[in-house]
């Protein structure tokens, strides 16, 4: 059997070659450092599109900072494009183009940003309970939204020593979705 998987293993990687790549990426891609000075960079998303119809943009939040920031290909330059972001985390888009996020701060909640900027909230509580901090978003094909619901580290960071549950929150942790009927949690057992 392990012989066989390395013939596999050997096909698939001559196969990767031959389509010109190597280790995951293709040969022509080069990385490029894009900006510094966030101090907790995560949750980029690609927005191909401007309201304009010229050049696309990258949404970034910098969580400590409390913002999201905005990296626009028509110009090279990286700018604030929203402060006061609730230390949102992960992000999205979805099908219609509008941001999707998980935002961690007091809020707690997942959101979505309309084209014309106003936030309409999607959910801050699961069965009963305020989420914890909502992160790692995706939008589904239909439009259901997945997301993970991580023990809160925040309430252990500013109690040193604390190892359990506290108190109005989830006991376990869970994968969410968000459908059309409110959320429903995929549970590890």
């Amino acid at each position: 059997m392990q012989a066989q998987d390395q013939q596999q293993r050997r096909s698939f990687l001559k196969a990767a070659a031959r389509a010109g790549l190597a280790g995951g990426l293709a040969y022509s891609s080069t990385l490029a450092q894009l900006a510094t000075g966030m101090r907790w960079a995560e949750g980029p998303v690609y927005f191909p599109e401007t309201v304009a119809g010229v050049g696309g943009h990258l949404l970034l939040s910098d969580i400590p900072n409390n913002r999201i920031m905005k990296y626009s290909e028509k110009d090279g330059g990286f700018s604030t494009h929203r402060g006061g972001a609730n230390h949102a985390n992960g992000n999205t888009r979805d099908r219609q183009g509008r941001l999707r996020s998980g935002e961690h701060s007091v809020t707690r909640r997942i959101t979505r940003t309309e084209r014309d900027g106003k936030i309409s909230v999607l959910a801050n509580s699961f069965e009963g309970k305020r989420l914890t901090a909502p992160n790692d978003i995706i939008v589904k094909s239909d439009d259901s939204v997945c997301f993970s619901n991580p023990q809160d580290q925040a309430d252990r960071r500013r109690r040193p020593g604390c190892t359990g549950r506290l108190p109005g929150r989830p006991r376990r942790q869970a994968v969410v979705r968000l459908g059309q009927q409110g959320c429903a949690a995929g549970r590890a057992r």
